[in-house]
């Protein structure tokens, strides 16, 4: 089957025999991603995508990655108003912020459901999962997925590299699961399972 440009990256996952097609393609992902933001492209100097930097901010892992990427002026532009904005975030958490009151058994009961929960607490919780690159890769991945079975179902030649690889990780193989699920119909389930399930 022809190579159309949206497949062409899955298939050069699945060609470069890595250990999980998946990891490769997470890997590649994350690297694109980081060009976007620090890269040659300059997008820290769109006003857009800062905006959208500013709002979601980057986890602890791509923060420690944009900063060994080495665009030291990138970095300080995006961090400038990404600081601003949490600080303005973080002054409207304050201000509206009352300790509540505790009884002596609330203090014994060690309760860990987010009702409980201290709302600064929460809110630093959601700030610091919240990653403008993690999100990226994640809206990118999903498709991916859907790439991947709609080959499996129309590329023979695909599908045999498939059954001939070595295999998943296992997150990624919980991953395929699910989309087996939702991508094939009981018959190409039938072969789908077997082959996946293959030691």
């Amino acid at each position: 089957m022809k190579e159309k440009l949206y497949t062409i990256p899955l298939n050069d996952a699945v060609n470069a025999s890595d250990e999980c097609p998946f990891c490769f393609i997470e890997r590649e992902l994350e690297q694109n991603s980081l060009d976007f933001v620090l890269g040659n492209s300059s997008s820290y100097m769109e006003s857009d995508i800062r905006d959208q930097t500013d709002k979601a901010g980057f986890c602890r892992v791509h923060m420690k990655k944009m900063f060994d990427y080495g665009n030291t002026l990138g970095n300080a532009l995006i961090l400038q108003t990404h600081y601003h904005k949490l600080r303005e975030e973080m002054k409207k958490q304050f201000d509206s912020f009352s300790p509540g009151k505790s009884s002596v058994l609330a203090r014994f009961r060690r309760s860990d459901s987010s009702a409980d929960k201290n709302p600064i607490a929460a809110w630093t919780a959601f700030k610091d999962c919240s990653c403008f690159i993690c999100q990226n890769i994640k809206d990118t991945f999903k498709r991916y997925v859907e790439t991947f079975f709609w080959l499996y179902r129309q590329d023979n030649e695909f599908k045999n590299k498939i059954l001939r690889s070595k295999g998943f990780c296992l997150h990624h193989f919980g991953i395929l699961c699910n989309g087996a699920d939702k991508y094939l119909n009981d018959k190409e389930k039938a072969e789908f399972y077997p082959a996946m399930f293959r030691l």
